[in-house]
């Protein structure tokens, strides 16, 4: 898992360094507003203009940097930072494996193994006790380095939902679109990190999984915040 350069404020929009490569970022920004300063001091007012622009993009960079590589900055809302919902986890498929287990997700009985098109970025499993509006449980992506095994039940929170759309053509080769949306979770205890390369991960993986089968696709739509998430799992508790 990619680690955030940058964590969210806990109050308030913004960032700050979390790791190494955040903190050298924020000083490389620091060190060339000094050296434009100590440069352009003699004669401020001539490269006024010029100085004002390079602020300008290197501040838009150093928002740039942080937004890519940082926190999503919709996940945190004041003291629900430390204040998430916690859920039981069925692992049903590995992170970098491109074998799907299928169980019957009431009574956890393994059914059978395929193979898909792409490995998983991810755990991936199902929420217990849930049912959504295919029938089956709620299927979540299990954003850690923890290596989960399949079969393994684990406690966890949920962070965000990811908006999915599975299509399929019917018999008359009409084609139906129905939701089948993913909760984005961590396990219990572990630093909660949603980047935007988490983000484009995941959805690069539900738009190719499935590309050995041409009559089934996907759409991935927008990342909700947390309490979208625990709304959802709320409305589909069994």
């Amino acid at each position: 898992m990619t680690k955030a350069w940058f964590k969210t404020k806990k109050y308030g929009p913004g960032w700050y360094p979390a790791t190494w490569q955040g903190w050298l970022v924020l000083l490389a920004y620091l060190i060339i507003l000094i050296a434009l300063i100590y440069v352009f001091k003699t004669n401020i007012e001539k490269y006024l203009g010029f100085c004002f622009v390079a602020v300008f993009v290197l501040t838009g960079l150093l928002i740039y940097i942080s937004y890519k590589k940082g926190e999503s900055i919709y996940l945190w809302d004041g003291k629900d930072k430390d204040n998430l919902m916690k859920i039981k986890i069925f692992i049903e498929n590995q992170a970098d494996s491109d074998q799907k287990n299928i169980y019957n997700e009431k009574t956890l009985e393994y059914r059978k193994t395929v193979t898909i098109s792409q490995k998983y970025p991810y755990p991936y499993g199902f929420i217990l006790n849930t049912t959504s509006g295919d029938g089956d449980n709620l299927d979540v992506f299990v954003i850690t380095d923890q290596k989960l095994e399949k079969g393994q039940i684990i406690e966890g929170a949920p962070i965000a939902l990811m908006e999915q759309f599975e299509i399929t053509q019917n018999d008359s080769g009409d084609s139906i679109k129905e939701e089948d949306h993913n909760v984005i979770t961590v396990p219990d205890g572990e630093t909660i990190v949603l980047t935007k390369d988490i983000e484009e991960k995941l959805r690069r993986f539900v738009l190719h999984a499935f590309d050995c089968l041409p009559h089934k696709k996907s759409e991935v739509g927008n990342f909700l915040d947390k309490n979208s998430a625990e709304k959802y799992i709320k409305n589909c508790l069994d």
